[in-house]
């Protein structure tokens, strides 16, 4: 019996890259795809069921602004968090912030194959 797909918060400007994720996932995941803070936000509080979030660190901005948001999650939430960036010193700014675990944008599919695998255990 196929099991139901997890679900996903992304919190991520891309479009791009989340289609890419969402077809090399596409039976496995369920991604609820967030644009702005706001809507991750309302997300957040309207899906009860999610399994894993993942947030890049710079929002509509050159510089690092999701951290109170992942703050206000991780007071909540106690599945896995990802912060991904392809800058080191933004994930660790993340993982300050109560993130997990942290990889660059191309080992997304990676990194939720490798919680998928812990969660089955």
């Amino acid at each position: 019996m196929p099991t139901a797909p997890i679900k996903v918060l992304l919190v991520d400007i891309s479009v791009k890259y989340w289609q890419e994720w969402a077809k090399a996932l596409e039976e496995k995941v369920e991604f609820i795809h967030e644009l702005t803070i706001e809507t991750a936000r309302e997300s957040f509080a309207e899906h009860h069921d999610i399994a894993v979030i993942i947030t890049i660190a710079c929002m509509a901005s050159d510089k690092p602004n999701t951290m109170d948001m992942v703050k206000g999650f991780r007071e909540k939430f106690k599945g896995p968090m990802v912060a991904v960036s392809q800058y080191p010193k933004y994930r660790k700014k993340l993982r300050d912030a109560g993130c997990d675990h942290a990889c660059p944008r191309e080992d997304v599919v990676a990194k939720i194959l490798e919680l998928l695998k812990k969660k089955a255990k």
